[in-house]
């Protein structure tokens, strides 16, 4: 006759189903070869390669909160450490420094330009595997275009190439449809998935 669990273990259980969701959802959202930088207050940062977060661990005392779920580590001769998901930086890092507003014309990392945009090119339409895919400027630096959340857009590597130094227009091409910040704010949507990762008990 099978045993009966008691409240406690199924609560338990429950609980772990409930935190292995939210790093599922986390990895959805970050991609396999990204990991989501926090700071100490664990406010995200940027999202960053996978490389780049281990080299934050190993030389710079950050901490690997939440690792992959797959169980994957990172190997060298002298280290075996998991594969992270979530660093944290050792200090305290100012993410939004004076309460100032996101703008839109400030510099972004490219990574949050492909979350943005689905890993999906915005010429063509089609979607672009995460090792090919580039960002392009919409309007061409050397007419004077940032690198900014409206100016930059994904792209793949044929679209990249033929639009070149032009603007979509001049090119012949669909011209990106830019979704604002506030409709987007996939930030924000990180923020929420890694608080829950993190106050879940992980």
């Amino acid at each position: 006759m099978k045993e009966k669990s008691t409240p406690g273990e199924v609560c338990n259980r429950e609980f772990k189903m409930t935190t292995m969701d939210s790093i599922a959802q986390l990895e959805q959202m970050v991609g396999k070869g990204q990991s989501v930088l926090v700071n100490s207050a664990m406010e995200v940062m940027d999202v960053v390669a996978w490389s780049r977060a281990v080299t934050l661990v190993v030389a710079n005392g950050a901490a690997t909160l939440v690792p992959r779920s797959d169980g994957s580590l990172v190997r060298s001769q002298h280290l075996s450490i998991p594969r992270p998901l979530v660093v944290s930086l050792n200090r305290y890092v100012s993410k939004n420094k004076g309460g100032r507003k996101f703008d839109p014309d400030a510099k972004i990392a490219n990574s949050l330009v492909h979350i943005r945009d689905n890993y999906t090119c915005q010429y063509c339409g089609k979607s672009v595997p995460k090792s090919l895919a580039t960002v392009d400027h919409i309007l061409p630096r050397s007419r004077g275009g940032r690198s900014s959340w409206s100016n930059l857009c994904t792209a793949c590597q044929k679209c990249n190439n033929k639009k070149g130094d032009m603007t979509p227009q001049e090119a012949g091409m669909t011209v990106p449809v830019i979704p604002s910040w506030e409709s987007v704010n996939r930030t924000k949507r990180l923020q929420d998935v890694v608080y829950a990762v993190l106050t879940e008990g992980w």
